[in-house]
């Protein structure tokens, strides 16, 4: 949150843990080329346009999911 604003937007992500997973690992991809990891995360977006944040869930046993969020910047 939030999902739109005006730039710099500064936006918290998180993720909630899947059922049935111990200690599953979170890496973010944001469409700016900036990476985090972890269950929650922040970021700042700077440019306008729609920003896109790409988290990538990973077991132990090498499960893996995906899910896609983006966020409206303006300028």
């Amino acid at each position: 949150t939030p999902t739109h604003g005006k730039a710099p937007l500064a936006v918290t992500f998180s993720v909630d843990p899947p059922e049935g997973v111990a200690s599953p690992t979170y890496a973010w991809t944001f469409s700016d080329g900036a990476t985090a990891s972890g269950a929650k995360v922040s970021h700042t977006f700077t440019a306008p346009g729609v920003q896109k944040a790409v988290v990538k869930v990973t077991s132990p046993k090498g499960d893996l999911g995906m899910d896609e969020l983006r966020v409206k910047v303006e300028k």
